[in-house]
């Protein structure tokens, strides 16, 4: 409700009181002629003249106000906003005056009964008051209710304290469902200790709001409101159900720290928008003068006999001149009458409705640059010499930024007309840290930070590292556009991969290390280096959602991901490498060392609850726990220092404008020739066939063939099957899926120009008799199953030759094998067989010339039928999706590839003494692969 005086009710109220004045005289014997008739007057004008001069009490105020919410299309005519918080409490109406006269030294009451016409409402100012005390629970619903109603969605945070009914007094809370969830908070208070928790918290938001927020500038939190045009920070509205037994020490036995704690809150508050309403059947006199007597006690007695005056010793007497000294109206209140069920109705769906829209609140790229740019207009740039401002539609503005003092990302708005920014620079604010529950818009701030990052800064200006832990998809659109300014994108990324991404951010901390001391000394940075060398060298950012999953074990990962990330964020910001960490809590996770996170002064918490805000910022910052929408947060430079909490909403970059921009984004950089494409890593899936194109495998048809088996599971790795000229130069290709491997390194053979001999197993499945003609149709020579026996021994006839007349250079020759299990011919522990001792010749000599055997076979048993022991031992470079924990250790002698995933495989080199996990390809047609690879190709020797 809004306060306004009406004067039509004023006047109601003067007359029965002047009549009042008129019986006192008479009865006392002292009116002298006009004398009533004077005095009814005077008080008739005071009264009528602004409803508010007769009692001087600030916030306390008589209006012609209405019963609360008079019904449901009152609430639904409501309009939210900032305003002064003055709201119906109870009602009370004149019972008599006291009156002193010039004759007599003693008062006389003198009563009379009025009319129910003639009770006023009594409205408590909250902003000069902050609350009242009552034994109505009906005055607390409504005024409760009313307060969220009227007050912007999330601006009002409700903490209830309920000794008695644990938790019931606040049902009409529950009632609102998610919306009470999100007024409510996740705990109320039951015990002392929890109210005394509850009392130190509000000291310090107490502390938090007058230098924030009053700064000595202000009077109150409204006040600060009004001139800043919305609610900067939520109020507090404490309820306090059953108050003396909440501060009591043992039952009977009041607590007096606790009074006396609860009496600074009371008196300190209202100012700070912290606001207290007690629930209390009776409050005795001593409590009521040392501890409350700043609150309104509006308390409804049964019997009419009981007068006392509403507003305490404080009340204004009227002081007149002649035979009457003074003149005190004495007062009665009632409570508030019950609210219909259509008007609660209204009242809920008022709230709740507020509530979910205020949840849809979006904040576009295009007014997040808006602000931007008022910003930079007004302060004439932004905190990091070298940001400029962008326009999300507009391209011509993208990549002016300059990197070599620091980068910032404008993520959203803080408050109505700031920019939310966050930096990294070679300062203090190198790194960040980033929380919030599922839901509280995590993932649509880091897409903020992202977008407005590569918008800004050029690949030559800023390389990325993004890196997600969890089963999500965070990362995905970066990963199918091919984000040029990504150097790694890890999408449901495991443990061992995060670990090869911190080893290599810390080879290039000491590359740089390298490059600049060079340069010019031990003082030499980035800005320093690039000042110096004219080398645009760009600032690296790490970002690794869910970063805790690298410490979930106590093992020696763990403790090896731990130094790494201590020794990266204490020294790579000299170097321009910084790095965002984000997670949905910190809690139960204490492999990362506190003291690595104390050097991350940046931090920023979305959504969550008391104990994990109090981790992400600071002990004494709750803060967090009070947010409500998606996506809004605070950002904290200052190591989480309550005072130094900025409030923001992020941006949203809805999935179609985040895609069109970065189709743009890799428009222009392929026109300009500008970036690589990242290294994309995808637990969960096998790698674009795309990166094929990117492979840089160093082949030589007449030395050692690289032929592609996967992605490297570890950056600095690679996963390619190496057919050298040394025994063992043979591969195996292991599984169901081994006939299209077996292909796929037939194509990247004749790439590399060697000559394939590839045999043509029987099959019915047209895809297969498909690929293989492919393959045929790319150069290869084909065998079929009837010239199997005599293309061996041809083969092994060349291998013959070749070492007769050591030819250790010729080209390689790959004989390919792609269903070895579906060749009964090539049975080779049958030592009958007359293919055998061919086999053999060429399984040991003919590496060494350059003849290579390619073989696949489905499983396991598959292979026991067609080589013996001593054979696969001349097999020295094997590859096998997931195989049973026996059957691995027997083969590779690990048991490694037991725990593979689905798109993974595991490489054995066992010339080299090398192991590694790999991810498979995507199965494209030999044709499309042939193009793919003769592409990298072409750009490896084009490099040289």
């Amino acid at each position: 409700m809004r306060t306004f005086v009406g004067r039509g009710r004023a006047r109601a109220l003067a007359q029965p009181v002047a009549s009042l004045i008129a019986d006192a005289g008479e009865a006392a014997n002292a009116v002298e002629d006009g004398a009533t008739t004077t005095m009814a007057a005077s008080l008739a004008a005071m009264l009528a003249s602004d409803g508010t001069s007769l009692f001087s009490v600030p916030g306390y105020a008589w209006i012609d106000g209405v019963d609360g919410a008079r019904d449901a299309a009152e609430v639904g005519s409501w309009v939210s906003g900032v305003g002064p918080l003055q709201f119906t409490v109870g009602y009370a109406r004149c019972a008599g005056v006291q009156v002193e006269t010039a004759t007599s030294t003693q008062r006389q009451l003198v009563t009379s009964s009025f009319d129910a016409a003639n009770w006023a409402p009594v409205v408590v100012d909250f902003d000069h008051r902050g609350g009242f005390i009552t034994g109505d629970y009906n005055a607390i619903t409504q005024v409760t209710l009313q307060m969220l109603a009227l007050l912007p969605a999330g601006h009002c945070r409700v903490r209830v304290v309920d000794p008695v009914q644990l938790g019931k007094s606040a049902d009409f809370l529950h009632r609102l469902g998610d919306a009470g969830e999100s007024v409510l908070g996740n705990r109320i208070e039951t015990t002392a200790p929890g109210f005394v928790r509850l009392l130190e918290e509000l000291e310090a938001h107490i502390t938090y709001v007058t230098r924030k927020f009053l700064q000595g500038e202000f009077s109150s939190l409204t006040d600060f409101n009004l001139a800043a045009g919305e609610v900067a920070e939520p109020y507090r509205l404490v309820l306090i159900y059953d108050l003396m037994t909440a501060c009591e020490r043992s039952p009977g036995n009041p607590d007096p720290d606790l009074w006396i704690r609860l009496q600074k809150i009371i008196n300190a508050g209202p100012r700070c928008g912290v606001f207290v309403i007690g629930h209390a059947a009776q409050i005795p006199p001593d409590v009521q003068e040392h501890y409350l007597d700043s609150l309104l006690l509006m308390h409804e007695q049964p019997s009419d006999d009981w007068i006392r005056s509403v507003f305490g010793e404080v009340v204004e007497s009227y002081h007149g001149e002649g035979p009457i000294r003074s003149v005190e109206p004495r007062w009665v209140t009632r409570g508030l009458s019950p609210l219909a069920d259509a008007t609660l109705a209204a009242l809920r769906g008022r709230i709740t409705g507020a509530i979910r829209s205020a949840d849809d609140v979006v904040v576009t790229p295009a007014e997040s640059a808006r602000v931007a740019r008022a910003k930079s207009e007004r302060e004439q740039g932004s905190s990091v010499p070298g940001r400029m401002a962008i326009d999300p539609d507009d391209p011509l503005t993208w990549w002016k930024g300059n990197s070599a003092d620091g980068i910032a990302a404008r993520f959203g708005r803080a408050g109505a007309r700031d920019v939310a920014e966050l930096v990294f620079a070679s300062d203090t604010r190198s790194n960040a840290l980033v929380a919030g529950v599922p839901g509280s818009g995590k993932s649509v701030w880091l897409h903020s930070v992202v977008m407005d990052l590569v918008l800004a800064y050029s690949p030559v200006e800023l390389e990325l590292y993004l890196v997600d832990f969890k089963e999500g998809v965070e990362f995905n659109e970066y990963a199918r556009k091919g984000l040029r300014h990504a150097r790694v994108i890890a999408i449901e990324s495991d443990r061992d991969f995060g670990l090869s991404v911190l080893e290599n951010i810390d080879r290039e901390i000491e590359r740089r290390g390298v490059l600049f001391k060079a340069s010019g000394g031990r003082d030499v940075n980035i800005a320093t280096y690039r000042e110096t060398t004219g080398e645009a060298i760009p600032r690296v950012l790490l970002v690794m959602d869910e970063f805790q999953k690298l410490f979930e074990r106590d093992d020696r990962l763990a403790t090896r991901a731990g130094e790494l990330l201590d020794r990266i964020i204490r020294q790579g910001r000299a170097f321009g490498v910084h790095v965002l960490l984000a997670t949905q809590t910190l809690s139960g996770h204490d492999g990362l060392k506190r003291h690595t996170l104390q050097q991350v002064t940046t931090r920023v918490a979305l959504r969550c609850s008391v104990d994990e805000s109090r981790l992400i910022l600071a002990e004494n910052n709750m803060d967090a726990s009070l947010l409500s929408r998606p996506g809004e947060g605070l950002i904290n430079y200052a190591g989480g220092n309550k005072d130094a909490n900025v409030r923001f909403q992020a941006t949203f970059w809805s999935p179609d404008a985040r895609a069109q921009a970065l189709d743009q984004i890799s428009k222009l950089l392929d026109a300009a020739g500008v970036g690589d494409i990242p290294w994309v890593f995808n637990g969960a899936e096998p790698v674009p066939a795309r990166g094929l194109a990117d492979l840089v495998r160093g082949s030589n048809p007449n030395r050692t063939l690289a032929l592609p088996v996967g992605m490297p599971y570890l950056i600095g790795q690679d996963a390619l099957m190496r057919l050298r000229r040394v025994a063992g130069g043979h591969g195996l290709f292991l599984g169901t899926e081994s006939w299209a491997e077996v292909n796929s390194a037939a194509v990247a053979a004749l790439v590399d120009g060697a000559e394939v001999r590839f045999v043509l197993a029987p099959t019915d499945d047209l895809e297969i008799e498909n690929a293989f003609e492919e393959v045929l149709g790319l150069g290869a020579t084909p065998v079929i199953r009837s010239r199997v026996s005599e293309a061996f021994n041809e083969l092994a006839q060349v291998v013959r030759e070749r070492h007769d007349a050591t030819r250790y250079r010729d080209r390689a020759i790959v004989f390919a094998v792609p269903m070895l299990h579906r060749m009964r011919m090539l049975d080779l522990t049958d030592y009958a067989n007359e293919v055998v001792e061919a086999a053999e010749t060429i399984l040991k000599d003919g590496p060494e010339v350059g003849v290579h055997l390619i073989l696949g076979v489905d499983g396991v048993a598959g292979l026991d039928r067609r080589l013996t022991s001593n054979q696969l031992r001349e097999v020295g470079v094997r590859v096998t999706g997931r195989l049973s924990r026996e059957d691995a250790l027997r083969l590779l002698d690990s048991d490694q590839p037991s725990g593979l995933k689905e798109h993974e495989l595991y490489l054995d080199d066992m010339e080299a003494g090398t192991a590694r996990r790999a991810q498979r390809f995507e199965r494209v047609p030999p044709q499309e692969m042939f193009a793919l690879l003769t592409s990298a190709t072409d750009s490896e020797h084009h490099g040289e």
